[in-house]
Order: structure tokens, then C-alpha cells, then sequence
């Protein structure tokens, strides 16, 4: 039915759950992205992720000076549009009232409970469709908007899916992906003082900069994946001269275990291959300073 009506599906953070539908109710997950990402839109041609419209209106400039959107978890968001101060941030707040039949979630909060989580996913759906169009419409609204005035405004925003750690921030269901802006992994190696290196003690060390994935390559060595330039870059800084950890931006090419086997079988000297790797690494790094550049 959802499919033949071609309603608008609304969720938070949805992505598993359409790749869920996709295979349960329609055919096997195709091994193509692309392939997967036409199937969807075919069938689905409207889709809101509320959990990417909170991160695009954190960033929004004519809401700025409110943090209603520093969090994005959907309790957290919930608490936050229900609360006097996200009913009142602008004017004509539309009233969200429980039918006479469904009075279970008045006064009671049931999370992971799956009616209780998709009422809540419209209800800061509407609450962020109203605001976001208040303040675009500005001093020209003269009183309470229509629905379709939500979609209109909201319509950029559509067909496009939060994906959580990845190296995109999002799916574009109806286009392009994003181009990636995650920073480079952080390799990280053990001093002498430190017998072997687990996962425990990088993120009780780190975890304080910052949200961030280690994978453990053996006893001395691990990768780190933070979610911004300015908490890897907050990391090289604090752990310069760290007792234990040596932490230094990840070379593909050099920390590969074959290349450094050969590297290092083939005889070469540590001059050698201190030249090799910085030559490697500023060709490296020129190269993405020119991509990046305007």
C-alpha cells in the first residue's frame, strides 16, 4: 500500500530501516548501490530523514542563534521541540493532539516502542517543518500556515538519508552523493614503554576530543577515524610527545604491511626511507591541497 500510494515516508536516521523494508518486503538486496539507491527511489519517491534536516538546521544561518538542534538523537530532539521553548521559538506553533483512540502516549514514553517512535519521528518533523518555514516566510506570515506550506520549504531536504560513520555524511536517494569530507585516519603506534596496545586504552585516551572509531591492526599498531578536521587535528597536537602513544596522520601507501615487508627486506637504509616517506607524503599532500583549493 505504502508503495502504491506513493505517500511521503517520514522517519529518523532511517536508512537501515529501508534497507529492512527493502529486502523483507520487496527482493533481495541488489549488490550495486547505485542499482539499490534507483530501486528506493522507484518505489519510495519521497523520503524525510529527520535526523539530516536536524543536522542542516544546526548549520542554518537564519537559526543561528537557537541550539534547539545541537542534538540530533530523536528523544533528545523530542525533549527539546516539546519543551516551552521549542513551542514558543516561533509564532502560530501548530497543536499535535492524540485521537480519542490512541491516548497510550499522552503521558508515557515508550522509546524502541515502534508506534511510539513514529509518532514522535512526525511530531519533530512537523515542529522542524514550522520553524524552518516561519523563518524563511519571515514577517509575512499573518497567521497559522498550511501543511503544504511545510513541504514546500522542506522539499530540498527530501530524498536524502543520514548514513552514520562513512565516509559521506549522507545517501542522496534521487542523485549524487555528497563528495567525502571526513578528515584522513589517524595511525597510531606504541612506545617503548607500553607492552602492546588495545582499543581500551586508545579510547580512554581520546575520547575525550571527541566522537571517533578505532580498529586495532595488531599489539602495536591502530587506526582512528574521528568525524572532523579539528578533532584529528586536536589529537596530533596533544599526543606529540605522548609517553605512550605516537600518533601521526595515516599514509595508505607506506603503512601497507607489504610495502613496509619489502620496504624494509629490500635493505634500505633509515635515511632512505625517512627520504621516501616525506617525498611520498608532501606529493601526497600537495595534491589534496590543490583539490581542495577554490
Amino acid at each position: 500500500m505504502l508503495v502504491k500510494l506513493k505517500k511521503p515516508l517520514v522517519g529518523h536516521n532511517l536508512l537501515t530501516d529501508i534497507l529492512f523494508m527493502y529486502e523483507k518486503f520487496n527482493s533481495s538486496l541488489p549488490d550495486d548501490y547505485d542499482n539499490f539507491k534507483r530501486d528506493i527511489h522507484r518505489l519510495f519517491p519521497y523520503i524525510i530523514d529527520t535526523k539530516h534536516i536536524a543536522f542542516a538546521l544546526n548549520r542554518h544561518e537564519i537559526l543561528r542563534e537557537t541550539d534547539l538542534f545541537r542534538k540530533t538523537n530523536l528523544e533528545e530532539l523530542y525533549t527539546e521541540l516539546s519543551c516551552h521553548k521549542g513551542l514558543y521559538y516561533v509564532l502560530y506553533t501548530p497543536t499535535i493532539a492524540h485521537s480519542k483512540f490512541c491516548q497510550k502516549y499522552v503521558d508515557s514514553h515508550s522509546l524502541h516502542e515502534a508506534g511510539y517512535d513514529a509518532y514522535i519521528s512526525g511530531y519533530v518533523f512537523l515542529r522542524m517543518a514550522h520553524i524552518l518555514t516561519s523563518k524563511t516566510l519571515g514577517s509575512s506570515i499573518d497567521g497559522p500556515l498550511e501543511f503544504r506550506q511545510y513541504f514546500e520549504n522542506i522539499k530540498s531536504y527530501g530524498n536524502i538519508v543520514n548514513i552514520s560513520r562513512a565516509t559521506v555524511p549522507f545517501v542522496n536517494l534521487a542523485g549524487q552523493d555528497p563528495k567525502s569530507n571526513r578528515p584522513d585516519w589517524l595511525h597510531i603506534s606504541r612506545r617503548r614503554g607500553l607492552k602492546r596496545l588495545t582499543a581500551g586504552q586508545i579510547l580512554k585516551e581520546l575520547d575525550k576530543f571527541g566522537s571517533l572509531d578505532v580498529k586495532v591492526l595488531d599489539d602495536q599498531r591502530a587506526l582512528v577515524a574521528t568525524t572532523h578536521f579539528k578533532v584529528s587535528q586536536r589529537i596530533l597536537t596533544a599526543f606529540r610527545r605522548h609517553k605512550q602513544f605516537k600518533v601521526r596522520n595515516y599514509y595508505p601507501f607506506l603503512d601497507n604491511p607489504r610495502v613496509r615487508t619489502f620496504l624494509w627486506a629490500g635493505g634500505l637504509t633509515t635515511a632512505v626511507v625517512t627520504l621516501l616517506f616525506g617525498g611520498i607524503a608532501a606529493v601526497y599532500y600537495g595534491k589534496r591541497k590543490l583539490s581542495q583549493s577554490p
